[in-house]
Order: structure tokens, then sequence, then C-alpha cells
């Protein structure tokens, strides 16, 4: 019964969050956040399963994105933070919930101890993650002066996965969202050429 509560939420799941299209996101209308939440929600009744609680928290992100005042926005990013708690605790192991946790909380303005627990967290349980390399990178960045020695570690250890991961894309960002950052990323990535002439490009662009 829980899986067919499922369905309609899988359906726009599909349809907004697994295209390739970027805009899908800010383009999902109302009915289908609606319909997405609600199959969640009469899933819960029946059984906790962390899945459907990441979920509720995603969909509380995007109602925060859509919201017109910033009042209301705050709202939305406190209930996904609880919503993403609660997905934690049914499933402590999940990197990608550890690392929305953190996003949730630099938006909230949490203190910086707080969101590099949660950053670690999502590094120790899954290291080499692809998909999440790049928001890593940037909340480590973003935070580096706070973190202590072993978080710093932790951090700089993201940079040599960027290129097996085949994610340039995400060094080429970094490297110019964080010039002062370049000397640090050429000399993580030293001996690859393919990364030094990405950062160069990013350099002079």
């Amino acid at each position: 019964m829980s899986g067919l509560e499922m369905l309609p939420g899988n359906k726009v799941k599909e349809e907004y969050i697994y295209p390739t299209n970027k805009d899908a996101l800010a383009l999902m209308p109302e009915h289908a956040l609606s319909d997405w939440s609600q199959s969640r929600e009469a899933m819960l009744r029946w059984t906790s399963y962390s899945v459907a609680w990441a979920d509720l928290g995603t969909i509380e992100l995007i109602r925060a994105q859509k919201a017109d005042e910033p009042e209301l926005a705050h709202d939305h990013y406190v209930a996904s933070k609880e919503d993403t708690l609660k997905a934690l605790a049914n499933s402590p192991s999940n990197s990608f919930y550890w690392l929305r946790l953190a996003q949730v909380d630099v938006l909230l303005e949490a203190s910086p101890a707080v969101v590099l627990t949660s950053l670690c967290n999502s590094i120790r349980t899954a290291p080499y993650e692809p998909i999440a390399l790049y928001p890593r990178l940037l909340i480590g960045f973003t935070y580096w002066d706070n973190a202590t020695p072993d978080q710093q570690e932790e951090i700089l250890s993201q940079i040599k996965l960027l290129v097996p991961a085949g994610r340039l894309d995400g060094l080429e960002n970094l490297a110019r969202r964080f010039p002062s950052w370049i000397p640090v990323l050429r000399s993580e990535l030293a001996g690859n050429d393919l990364a030094q002439r990405v950062i160069s490009r990013a350099e002079n662009n």
C-alpha cells in the first residue's frame, strides 16, 4: 500500500526531477508539487521511509525558492531542515541527506560549525560521490576559515576526485568563483594537464 501511495509523486519526479533540462524544476506548477507532497504524506501514514521525508524536504526547498516574501521562504527552509533530519534518522549513512542538511543550514545562516559538521559527514559517508563533489567544495571553500585542520583535510580530498569523476565543469566553476583558490587547485591537481587547462581557461575568461 505504501508503494501505491508513492506512485503519483513518482510520476512528478519522472517529469520534473529526473530530466536533464535545468529549467524543469523552475517550471514545476503548484499542482505537481501538491501531488508529490500528498503522495509522500500518504505513504508516511503507512511507514516512515527516508526517501519520502527527503522528498518532502526537497518540496519545501522548491517552495522556498518560489516564495514571494523572505519570511515565507524562511519558514519553508525550516520545514525542509526538519524533513531532512527525519530522513537522516531513518538513513544516517546517506551522504546526500547530510549534504542537503548542510545546504539548508547555509540558507538558514546557521553557525559555520553546524554547516561544516554536516558537510564532513557527507564526505565521510561517501567520499567518492561525483554529483556531490562540486556542492561540497562550494560549501567547503566558503567556510574554509572556520574549518578545523581535520575538516580542511577532508574538504581538500574532494578536489583530486573532480577529474576521475568527470566533473571538469565543477572544477571550472570553482576556479571562476574562487580565484584565490586557483593556486590550491593547481597544486592539488598537479600533473594532470587536462585539469590545468581547465583552470587556465577559467582564469583567463
